[in-house]
């Protein structure tokens, strides 16, 4: 089975792509898989799906050429919350496994709740909302919108 690293970063850096390409490589090795490709954007923004090396990943998975997709975490693949998920199931309805190292996703285990949350809070930031520069009024407005589990079982009663 045919094994592909995904790794992009927005802003073109040799050293990320490769620390990426390498923890990919290390996990990789450790669950055993041997033949893998490396598919790179280097300096391609995650806004979007149209990126040529995930293109070309997309092709390869399209033919059949991949049966496991590896990143290091979902905001490899993107930072549409809506999108990737979408694309993420497409991939495995195709019979290719999805892992997510940073985010503990391996083969078909559900893609967390809080991803949503980060990718709004990410494409905010991207879009010049200089209020979510600080990380303290992230946690304020977090909070404002999140009522805490103690919240949650109070309201029941």
């Amino acid at each position: 089975m045919k094994v592909a690293l995904y790794c992009r970063v927005a802003c073109e850096s040799d050293e990320a792509i490769k620390n990426q390409e390498t923890v990919l490589r290390v996990y990789a090795e450790e669950q055993g898989f041997g033949d893998v490709s490396v598919y790179t954007d280097n300096g391609v923004s995650g806004s979007g799906f149209d990126r040529p090396a995930f293109n070309h990943l997309n092709e390869d998975i399209s033919a059949g050429r991949v049966g496991a997709v590896i990143v290091k975490d979902l905001a490899r693949i993107g930072r549409n919350a809506i999108e990737i998920p979408n694309w993420i199931d497409g991939v495995r309805r195709k019979g290719v496994s999805f892992i997510s190292v940073m985010d503990g996703i391996n083969g078909m285990r559900a893609i967390p709740e809080s991803f949503g949350i980060r990718c709004r809070f990410v494409d905010l930031r991207q879009r010049g909302n200089p209020a979510l520069e600080n990380p303290t009024v992230i946690h304020d407005n977090l909070s404002k919108a999140m009522p805490s589990r103690i919240e949650r079982e109070h309201a029941k009663h």
